[in-house]
């Protein structure tokens, strides 16, 4: 049968006690200060850039209800978007093109 290895520890008590006197001696305030500057300039980078990206998202979606016609609830249109500006101008421009060629001829 194999033998179980035992082990003699030594040790030693004190009777000494850890020194106050060797403990920096800092004020509550700046401990925390110091201790959350680094959370609270994350946070407030964080909020920095939620916010730009709604202010971003609401500008993009502005400039996109600019492009196409607004209705009402009867599907009439109450006012016209750039695409629908833009193809009606083009229909004018070809129309007038057209007729100063008729009236030149």
């Amino acid at each position: 049968m194999p033998k179980i290895p035992t082990y003699i520890s030594q040790g030693k008590i004190t009777t000494e006690t850890a020194s106050v006197g060797s403990v920096p001696r800092i004020s509550p305030g700046e401990n925390i200060f110091r201790a959350t500057k680094p959370v609270t300039d994350f946070l407030t980078k964080e909020y920095i850039k939620e916010k730009k990206l709604e202010a971003d998202n609401k500008a993009y979606k502005i400039l996109s209800d600019m492009y196409i016609d607004q209705k009402d609830k009867n599907g009439n249109t109450i006012v016209k978007g750039l695409f629908t500006i833009q193809s009606e101008t083009k229909k004018m421009e070809t129309q007038q093109m057209l007729l100063q060629y008729t009236i030149k001829m």
